[in-house]
């Protein structure tokens, strides 16, 4: 479900539509507080970079 939410979070994203990514930047935030995982911080570092590159 969280690969499947990602991608269409960051597809929309491309265009213009950004509440899925807000979603997922908020889910990493609070998620990756309360609840560690390290495959998950790598995908939020990943993501932070793409969408800072991108404007």
């Amino acid at each position: 479900m969280y690969n499947e939410f990602k991608q269409y979070a960051v597809e929309d994203a491309k265009t213009d539509h950004r509440y899925g990514v807000e979603c997922l930047f908020r889910f990493y935030t609070y998620g990756l507080e309360k609840h560690f995982r390290q495959h998950v911080f790598e995908d939020f570092q990943q993501e932070t970079l793409c969408d800072h590159e991108a404007g």
